[in-house]
């Protein structure tokens, strides 16, 4: 067929162009998105494996803990506890003067010590330091104060950090050693005694020990530190 004179020819084949309703994304955009997908999701995947696997590996290598490795263990949970335990307990209870525990709750503590050293079977002394009412009485209450003061600092810094001392009355105390034997604790105090002695002119200080023995109390141990104690106090 001939096309009219003077006219454009007519397409062969006439293509309505296609129209895509407001938001709908092309399917180029479409298939990128889709794509997109699919990686995430095998990174994913690949991700989850590779967790199950060291995981697996961790598992495999893990040892079971020993009867050793579990008793190391509860040592250390219960030398923590101890140290937890009298941190809070000084910073509840503590003399305002000397810093030292008051008579309450450092009496509790001494008896925990002493059912500790029944238990374990290690050694255990008591150390009893009084002979302070004297400078009360003859050089007043702020020397008397100053002196507890100095023998209560004398004592924190021989004694480790977790043996107990208590000021039980106005001028006497009473130290722990636990795990010691008479005469290494005996050694500790008499040199405090001679520091104090030596720095607060004309003071002096009687001492007394006291070692557990099987079966002992804390009233028991007490009162044999105290007829030591009074045994070599001066009479004036």
């Amino acid at each position: 067929m001939r096309p009219p004179a003077g006219g454009t020819p007519a397409p062969l084949h006439a293509t309505a162009p296609v129209k895509r309703s407001p938001g709908q994304p092309s399917a180029r955009r479409h298939r990128s998105e889709t794509e997109g997908r699919l990686v995430l999701r095998s990174l994913r995947s690949r991700n989850l494996r590779r967790r199950g696997a060291r995981t697996a590996h961790q598992t495999a290598n893990a040892q079971p803990p020993t009867a050793r490795t579990r008793a190391t263990a509860d040592r250390d949970r219960a030398a923590d506890d101890r140290r937890q335990s009298r941190v809070d307990l000084r910073a509840a209870h503590l003399d305002d003067l000397t810093g030292v525990y008051t008579r309450g709750l450092g009496l509790l503590t001494l008896q925990h010590e002493i059912d500790r050293a029944h238990r374990s079977g290690e050694p255990f002394v008591l150390a009893f330091v009084d002979g302070l009412k004297q400078i009360n009485d003859h050089k007043g209450h702020a020397a008397g104060d100053t002196l507890l003061q100095a023998v209560a600092a004398e004592l924190r810094s021989k004694l480790r950090s977790y043996d107990p001392i208590v000021r039980v009355g106005g001028d006497e105390f009473v130290c722990a050693f636990s795990n010691t034997g008479l005469e290494a604790a005996a050694g500790r105090v008499r040199e405090i005694q001679a520091t104090i002695e030596e720095n607060q002119v004309g003071s002096s200080i009687s001492v007394g020990f006291a070692e557990l023995c099987p079966g002992e109390t804390l009233e028991d141990l007490t009162a044999r530190g105290d007829a030591e104690l009074y045994r070599f106090k001066p009479t004036t």
